[in-house]
């Protein structure tokens, strides 16, 4: 399933974070964003979810490493 959301807009992180091509802000952005829908994944009860399931950003943003959400593999 795929959930599509702009990281360009997301009002917690300043703009600056993507201007700036040195700093590389979308990469911090990126990464931020997966750990808290695995973290609200976690919280609540996912981690027994009977499929397979893992997160991670696309279009090269990010580290670019999946997050297992669930135990089943």
């Amino acid at each position: 399933m795929e959930l599509s959301v702009g990281l360009e807009n997301m009002e917690a992180f300043d703009e600056r974070y993507f201007s700036d091509e040195e700093f590389n802000g979308i990469t911090l952005v990126a990464n931020a964003t997966q750990n808290w829908f695995a973290e609200c994944w976690w919280k609540a009860g996912g981690w027994s979810y009977a499929v397979p399931a893992k997160v991670w950003i696309h279009d090269g943003f990010g580290d670019g490493k999946a997050i297992e959400l669930s135990e089943n593999r």
